[in-house]
């Protein structure tokens, strides 16, 4: 059950929420010259910026559109707003209507989990989230394929998914699943493929 992973939203919003409390004790702290910020950022404005970059996910294999209106009521807080919310495919539209008028984007996975689904109906998913109003896609590379040598494969994916994926509106993510990988020339492989 992805939803017990630990990197949930609600253990992510309580630890900002903890990270916001504590800001006052911390120093001020300096951004790279070579971000846009550029100057001295405290704390706050770190963890704002933060939030603003990460996604709330709820990719439960029992999710509910209870759960998913749950969540998007979560995505803009007063801390700001976090970057995306990531829903199965089933569940963008109530998505993309509870999340009218924000400027947090709906992001949906496909190939997932297991990174082994014949490429037509990834493709056929891919298209028909976008038609729900998917902003982004989150695509699981074939890994197995390429652990087992069949970078084609893997590849075929990769430039299926691609094609069907606006580039000017949208955005394509690609999960490496380092974990399954393990071995770091086939990481090194799959972030180039990707």
């Amino acid at each position: 059950d992805w939803s017990s992973d630990v990197f949930s939203s609600n253990l992510f919003l309580q630890s900002c929420n903890r990270l916001l409390g504590h800001v006052k004790s911390l120093p001020p702290l300096v951004a790279p010259p070579h971000t846009a910020y550029g100057g001295p950022m405290d704390a706050t404005a770190i963890a704002r910026r933060a939030i603003s970059l990460l996604d709330l996910t709820e990719l439960g294999d029992h999710a509910t559109p209870e759960q998913v209106i749950h969540l998007c009521g979560r995505a803009v807080t007063a801390h700001g707003a976090v970057a995306a919310v990531c829903v199965w495919p089933r569940h963008v539209p109530l998505a993309v209507e509870q999340l009218w008028g924000t400027n947090v984007r709906v992001a949906t996975v496909v190939n997932f989990p297991s990174g082994a689904e014949p490429v037509a109906d990834v493709v056929a998913a891919t298209s028909q989230a976008i038609a729900d109003g998917a902003d982004e896609i989150d695509l699981v590379l074939p890994y197995r394929a390429l652990a087992g040598g069949r970078r084609d494969l893997a590849a075929a994916m990769l430039d299926a998914v691609r094609a069907a994926v606006p580039t000017a509106s949208h955005r394509l993510k690609v999960i490496l699943e380092t974990g399954e990988l393990a071995d770091s020339d086939l990481i090194r492989e799959a972030a180039d493929l990707a």
